[in-house]
Formats: structure tokens, C-alpha cells, sequence
């Protein structure tokens, strides 16, 4: 009510208005308070309101405000000298020269300690409040809860938090609010009158299984951009089923639905790439090779590229197409993802992802009630204490947070996802979230997050009965014991049964130096890191020893990992001739270690390097590159392969593996393979002493 109160002052102002001018005081203002920037050429008045009062800038010759002036309001008054948080909420309101309202925007912003706030008014008559912008992240956040509105219905109903856009999340939590009242007024009506015809149908002594009808929702997306939900509908109908995928796509910014019409400039061109995408898939893939179509399913495809069969993921598109659309309904539902790269030209650039920063990143986790969280910031629902609950924090930065139930099999190590728990856009250093699900003794919790590099991490959480939790990688490794962010650290860790702490300096030129304290004595071992991005625990050759690992960013900004050894003296592990290897730390598995590096050849790409390790020495297990994160590139001209045979232009092709130095091998979307040799040359690469660029349409290479 207060945010309401003072969105209202702000726009009833306008009734008082008078053509002021720049303000004259008569005493000297503050250096804090709220800063407006503006950046659009047509707005001239700006005005706060808060539920104490208000207050208005214009210009006195009637004149637009500048673009690039700043206007300044201190409202906080004797809050701002104190040191006890002071909380307002107020609203920022923009007008233009007949004083209609071009946008308004609340806020609530702690104003002790002197703070300033800083707003921007954006060309496009966007308010937006960079300094109310969590510092660990947490832009977009959604928890689940599953609820049983009645016998037999069970309803996964998402909540909406954007701690920066409170109205927007609102008008999305309003939404699917109408959606659900939809799904358990009219469709489950309907579903019931299905249930009792096939009932009165059935033969004599038949017995029908129980009505019930779901409804499954998964975050696909939610960033500052877009907030997409896949929502999964099945009613049982006693002799059979029926089922439905729809997506839901909503403006982070506004919380408006988005139409198919919202995110592109021509809707026949981007209906007509997104079906021919998909008449490629099914022609191309050989598990389409046998499915019987419906007469006319062309046609149909194309009608089903529409409102309610759409929703986004990371990847691009995603067009849902139901049980017996085109196909027998005994074959299911389809859907098929058309790439973002596919569509540049016919989607909105502002709906292309973003670009990722930070280096890398990681989680670690406890149990809640043992977990020191004095020191962190919370993201979401505080954790549930009076259950075995986890507390899981963050190192580096991380993007696109999906948690769920999961079910493990000890005997295969495979698992299957249950229920989305929770899902946030991105998380930094110091940011935690509480997963407020009974751990099990099994694997039963599910992580999955992507590493600004783009590469997807999964994880799977279990506790024993002692309440440690184990964090195991489910694609083969574990990741060791996270420390960053809690030095000094004391553990054991040459099993001396005495406590060693670790910590870390900078020397002169603000390199990493690596300090272990032990029996009254400190040792000490230099690293080529500068920024770090992650120091973990693991015994790598299960000798109850653990060796430290840490990686980061050199001066130069290349990645690098360094490991260490501590029995009594603190030395160096080698890599070849190198103490150091290229590369972040991925994970470890039976006496191997697992880096991720970026190699940048024909492109910008990610690879997995692994090292045995023995006597304090890693050895390169292999010198070949295998490549991941690649995309299809087109040919623009014939390129002679290393073998002398000629791949003609307009041929798409993946890179899949290279040495480094003199060769890069690929497959084509047809299922050729082949070799190109590659020269490093001091402007970049090239392929028969001409520029790699010069063959391709297009390279990935990241700036």
C-alpha cells in the first residue's frame, strides 16, 4: 500500500505543476539521494512520490530536459546520515510537454549510510534502477508449489519474483493465475464429462482406472528478457488418456503475454523458417524414418507454428505439436527446437539471449540447519530448518538455476527428472538458495546451471545419515570440496589429525600466493593467477590426503589451473613441464582431472582435457581436443580438405576435434566427415594460407 501511496503522489503532482525551473538552495546538497539520468530527447518533467510528499523538475523555458542532464531528489532526510537500514518506497514519473504520463515506475531502496540511487530513463522511456539490482544476482526467480485443488487434480502452480520489476511479476502471477482457474473450471469440467461417457460406454464388469488430470510446469526460460513456462497437461479417462503441451511467454520488463506477433517483424517469414526447420528434422533424422503423417500434416505444421505451441529455451524456439496433430496420437507429442541462429533475421534481436560474462562457476552445499548463512545473501525462500533441507551456494557466477526432484538408479547411474522446484536467471560469489525438499540417502535433488563459457553443469545432491551432503556429477565425476569464499579454511588435510588452514595473499603484481598454516609454521607457494575463480579440496589419488586446486584468470586473462600438495610441505603438482595447466577445472574421477578450456580455432568453443595423476604429476591424457558448444557453419566457397577432396559452398558443418596446431576435424549435417588443415599465422588461422573467416559464411569466434 505504501509503493501504491506513493506511485499516486507522484502522478497527482502533475495537478500543481508550474514551470518552476532549475532549483535555487539556499544551503548546499547532499551527494546522495536519487540521481535521475536521462536519456530520452522528449521528456520534460520528472517527479518522485513518496507516501511523506513529492516533488517535481522541469525545465522554466518549457524545453525538453536534456539528454544526458541528471536530476537529483534527496528525500530521505535525517534516514540518510544513519547507519540503520532506512527502506522507502517511492515512484519515479516521466512526463511529456503537455504533461502526459510517459511511464512511472516504484521502487523501495535503502537510503542510510548516505546512499545514492541511481536511475535511468532510457531512450524508449524505459525507468530502470541499476543500483537496486541484487549484486549476487538473482534477476528472475520462480518457485513451485504443487497443490491438489481437489481429488484427482494435482496443479504445479509457479511464482514470480523480480525483485527489480515488482509490477511486472505481479501482472505474470496474475496471468497464470487465469491460466490455472481456466485448467480447473472449464478443462477439467470437460475432462470429467469425457471420463463419465467412456464410463457409461464401458461393458459390463470393466473396471475404469480413477479420474485424475495434472498439470506439469517447467520454467524454459527466465531472464530480464523473456519468462517462458512449458506447461504439461494429462487427464486419465479411465480407458485412456489425453494430453497437451502449451507454452507461456511473458515481457520480463512488463509482464505482458507475448504473442508470436510480439517477437518478430514478419510473421509469414518466421512461420515459414520455423516449418521448414521442422520438414527438415523429420526428413533428416532417422527416428522420423518410419512415422506415418496425417494427409495434409505439411499444411498443418504450418498452422501449428502459432500462439499456445510456442515457448523458449536458451537454444531457440521450441514449437509443440500434441498427440494426433500430425501424426497417430499414439506417437505423442513433438517438439522441435528452430535455433536462434536459424532465425536470426526473423526473430527480434532482443529476444536472442545475451551474451554471458564472468569466468566461471560452481555450487557447494550443506545441510540448512548446519549451514552459517550470516555472511550470504539469500535468493528466494529462507530454508526450512525442521527438515533435512539444503543450503547450496554459489562461486564465480552462474546462469539458468533448475532444480527438481529426481529419481537415481544405483545400478545403471542414470536418473529421471520429477518436478521443477525452483528455477533463477543468475547467481554470483555469495549468493545461496534454500532447497526446501527432504534430502535422501540416494540421489534425489537435481542441479542444473550453465557456466558463462555456456556450459550446462548437472549435479545430483544426497545427504547421509551423519547430514553431510555429497554433490556428485551424474556425467561421471564429482567436483571436490568448494573453499572459495570461506577463507581462512581449517581442515585436516593430510590426515595428521590436526587442523591446517588455508588461505590466500596477493604479492607485488597481485598474483595469487597460496598459504597453509600447519604446526606453528606457514608455507607458501606463488601462482600466475590474478582473479580466482575457484579453490576446492579433493584426494585425487585416494591416499586420505587432499590436494588443493585452484583456478582463475591470469594477468592476461587466459584461464589456468594449479594444483598443490600438502604433507608437511606445501609443494607445486606439475603439469609436463608447467606448474600450471590451461584451463578451469570441470571435474574429478578415479585419479583424473578434468578441465574445461576455450579454444578459439575457426571459432570460440569449449573442449575437455584430462590429466592422470601420479607422485605429484598430471599427465596429459591426450593431446586431441574433443569440441563441444559447436554450431553448424555454411561454407561460403569450395575448400580443399587435407585430403585433397573439395567440400563445394552452401555445405554446413561442425567441428568436432582438433590438435591444436594443425588440423580441425568435422561432421556435415548429412553425415560426412572429414579433416581440414589449419596454419596459426599472426592475424589468426588459416586454411590453404588464406583467412578461416574468408570460407565461411559465418565463424562463432567471441570477442
Amino acid at each position: 500500500m505504501r509503493r501504491i501511496a506513493a506511485m499516486l503522489l507522484a502522478l497527482l503532482l502533475v495537478l500543481g505543476l508550474c514551470a518552476c525551473g532549475k532549483k535555487v538552495e539556499s544551503v548546499k546538497e547532499r551527494d546522495c539521494g536519487v540521481y535521475v539520468t536521462i536519456e530520452a530527447n522528449d521528456v520534460y518533467t520528472v517527479s518522485y512520490g513518496t507516501d511523506a510528499g513529492s516533488e517535481s523538475t522541469k525545465h522554466a523555458d518549457d524545453t525538453p530536459l536534456d539528454a544526458g542532464e541528471v536530476v537529483h531528489f534527496d528525500f530521505a532526510g535525517d534516514a540518510a546520515e544513519g547507519t540503520a537500514k532506512a527502506i522507502i518506497d517511492y515512484s519515479i514519473c516521466i512526463y511529456d510537454k503537455a504533461l502526459n504520463i510517459l511511464a512511472v515506475e516504484s521502487f523501495s531502496s535503502d537510503f542510510s549510510n548516505m546512499a545514492r540511487i541511481d536511475i535511468t530513463v532510457t531512450a524508449d522511456h524505459r525507468i530502470i534502477n541499476a543500483s537496486d539490482k541484487l549484486v549476487c544476482g538473482g534477476d528472475t526467480i520462480v518457485e513451485m508449489a504443487v497443490t491438489k485443488p481437489e481429488k484427482g487434480v494435482l496443479l504445479t502452480v509457479p511464482t514470480v519474483t523480480m525483485p527489480n520489476r515488482p509490477e511486472a511479476a505481479k501482472a505474470i502471477n496474475d496471468s497464470i493465475t487465469a491460466v490455472n482457474e481456466t485448467f480447473t473450471g472449464e478443462q477439467l469440467k470437460s475432462s470429467r464429462k469425457a471420463y463419465n461417457d467412456l464410463a457409461k460406454e464401458a461393458s459390463d464388469g470393466e473396471k475404469l482406472d480413477a479420474f485424475s488430470q495434472n498439470r506439469y510446469v517447467r520454467v524454459t526460460r527466465g531472464d530480464s528478457t523473456v519468462v517462458s513456462f512449458r506447461m504439461f497437461d494429462k487427464a486419465n479417462l479411465g480407458s485412456g488418456s489425453a494430453s497437451a503441451i502449451t507454452g507461456h511467454n511473458y515481457d520480463a520488463y512488463t509482464g505482458a503475454e507475448l504473442k508470436l506477433a510480439d517477437i518478430t517483424d514478419n510473421t509469414e517469414e518466421f512461420v515459414n523458417t520455423c516449418s521448414e526447420e521442422i520438414f527438415s528434422i523429420l526428413t533428416d533424422e532417422s527416428k522420423y524414418a518410419d512415422l506415418l503423417f496425417v494427409e495434409g500434416y505439411t499444411d498443418k505444421v504450418k498452422d501449428l507454428v502459432s500462439d499456445g505451441h510456442w515457448y523458449m529455451n536458451n537454444d531457440g524456439v521450441v514449437i509443440a505439436i500434441n498427440p494426433g496433430e500430425i501424426a497417430d496420437s499414439s506417437e505423442g507429442a513433438f517438439e522441435f527446437t528452430v535455433k536462434y541462429d536459424v532465425l536470426a533475421g526473423k526473430i527480434k534481436d532482443e529476444f536472442i539471449p545475451a551474451e554471458l560474462d564472468g569466468s566461471t562457476g560452481d555450487i557447494a552445499a550443506s545441510l540448512a540447519k548446519d549451514a552459517d548463512a550470516s555472511s550470504l545473501t539469500m535468493v528466494g525462500s529462507e530454508a526450512n530448518k525442521d527438515i533435512k533441507s539444503a543450503l547450496v551456494t554459489v562461486t564465480g557466477k552462474i546462469y539458468n538455476i533448475s532444480v527438481y526432484s529426481a529419481n537415481y538408479y544405483k545400478s545403471s547411474g542414470k536418473y529421471s527428472l520429477e518436478t521443477q522446484l525452483w528455477y533463477c536467471s543468475d547467481l554470483t560469489e555469495g549468493a545461496a538458495f534454500a532447497i526446501n525438499k527432504e534430502l535422501k540417502t540416494t540421489p534425489s535433488i537435481f542441479i542444473g546451471f550453465t557456466r558463462p563459457d555456456g556450459t550446462y553443469e548437472r549435479r545430483l545432491l544426497s545427504a547421509d545419515s551423519s547430514g553431510k551432503v555429497t554433490i556428485l556429477d551424474p556425467d561421471g565425476g564429482e567436483t571436490g570440496t568448494l573453499i572459495s569464499g570461506k577463507l581462512p579454511y581449517s581442515v585436516d588435510i593430510n590426515s595428521d589429525e590436526t587442523q591446517e588452514k588455508i588461505s590466500t595473499a596477493t604479492d607485488a603484481e597481485g598474483l595469487l600466493t597460496l598459504i597453509v598454516e600447519s604446526g606453528g609454521s606457514t608455507f607458501e607457494e606463488a601462482t600466475t593467477i590474478k582473479t580466482v575463480s575457484s579453490i576446492r579440496l579433493y584426494d585425487i589419488d585416494a591416499d586420505g590426503k587432499s590436494e588443493i586446486f585452484i583456478d582463475g584468470k591470469a594477468a592476461d586473462g587466459s584461464t589456468m589451473t594449479h594444483a598443490f600438495k600438502f604433507d608437511g610441505e606445501l609443494s607445486a603438482c606439475s603439469f609436463g613441464e608447467s606448474d600450471y595447466a590451461s584451463g578451469a577445472v570441470k571435474e574429478f574421477t578415479h585419479s583424473k582431472l578434468y578441465l574445461k578450456r576455450t579454444v578459439d580455432i575457426l571459432g570460440t568453443y569449449t573442449a575437455e582435457v584430462g590429466y592422470t595423476y601420479s607422485g605429484g604429476a598430471f599427465k596429459n591424457d591426450s593431446p586431441i581436443l574433443k569440441l563441444s558448444g559447436t554450431s553448424y557453419v555454411t561454407t561460403s566457397k569450395d575448400l580443399t580438405l587435407a585430403d585433397g577432396k573439395i567440400i563445394p559452398s552452401g555445405y554446413k558443418l561442425k567441428f568436432t576435434e582438433t590438435d591444436g596446431s594443425s588440423y580441425i576435424d568435422f561432421t556435415t549435417d548429412q553425415g560426412l566427415t572429414g579433416k581440414i588443415a589449419i596454419k596459426k599465422a599472426e592475424s589468426g588461422w588459416t586454411i590453404n594460407g588464406n583467412a578461416d573467416t574468408s570460407y565461411f559464411e559465418s565463424l562463432p569466434y567471441k570477442k
